[in-house]
């Protein structure tokens, strides 16, 4: 058997691998999700949080701006932004959602940052969704850092950034995040903070703990795909955990963690 036609099988056999994990999540989400539209949520704070900013499907008034830019581009943009994130994992991406849940999840950012008048906004490791254009576009002036563990990952960043017109953004550069910690030195603080999901558990664990650092009791950590790879799944049991945090919510497609003293320490499940 040749090489290519090894590959081949071995690239399908993960391929399978990854979409049956996915499946068996989702039924697991499913059955053990709740508190949906607030239903059961004493806090004021979180009934807000999930009836106001996560199952609000109010249309701002630039949600139709990035998403007809993002249309309109010439098709030779149209592949290479998602595909700058190809290597984190390798050759193939270990998750695939849909045009419409990575809408949702960039307008829950919206409404996130929007709402938490957030003015420090961190963003890591880029991976090709549009979620950095609606948080500067939530908060325009706002300080903005994407970092990034490599090139490939500014580069597509600042591809995205010229396409929205939009040149407030700060993309930095440090292989394998060893300068992070300098970077964030000009930041007094993080309100706001993507995780975007990598392969590399401890890295994306280690850049947690350096935005720990900066938090306050009112940010906000996000954490994309959070159920999309065990790797994933294994980081987010790890970071909901920490003394630190006090409320989790898993919306399957994202992670939220919160560290307000006054909320009880909890871990929510909320189905949209």
């Amino acid at each position: 058997m040749s090489s290519s036609l090894k590959q081949r099988k071995s690239t399908v056999t993960s391929y399978r691998s990854r979409n049956k994990y996915r499946i068996q999540s989702r039924i697991q989400f499913v059955f053990r999700a709740g508190h949906h539209n607030g239903h059961g949520i004493h806090s004021p704070y979180l009934y807000h949080l999930i009836t106001n900013i996560l199952n609000n499907d109010y249309p701002y008034y630039c949600f139709d701006t990035i998403e007809t830019a993002l249309k309109s581009r010439p098709a030779s943009h149209h592949p290479s932004l998602l595909e700058q994130g190809k290597h984190l994992f390798g050759k193939h991406l270990p998750f695939t959602l849909s045009t419409e849940t990575r809408i949702a999840n960039s307008r829950i950012l919206f409404r996130l940052a929007h709402d938490m008048k957030a003015d420090y906004i961190v963003e890591t490791c880029f991976c090709g969704y549009p979620d950095s254009a609606y948080l500067v576009k939530a908060r325009p002036n706002a300080h903005f850092l994407c970092l990034n563990t490599s090139q490939e990952q500014t580069n597509a960043a600042k591809e995205l950034f010229q396409l929205l017109d939009i040149s407030s953004v700060d993309c930095r550069t440090s292989p394998g995040g060893c300068d992070f910690k300098r970077t964030l030195e000009g930041f007094p603080r993080i309100d706001l903070v993507l995780f975007n999901p990598l392969n590399d558990k401890q890295l994306l664990l280690d850049l947690f703990q350096r935005c720990l650092e900066k938090k306050q009791a009112s940010s906000i950590f996000v954490f994309k795909n959070i159920h999309h790879s065990k790797n994933m799944e294994a980081v987010w049991k790890l970071v909901k955990a920490n003394p630190e945090v006090s409320v989790s919510i898993d919306i399957f497609s994202m992670g939220i963690l919160l560290f307000r003293p006054d909320l009880e320490k909890r871990a929510y499940i909320i189905r949209k």
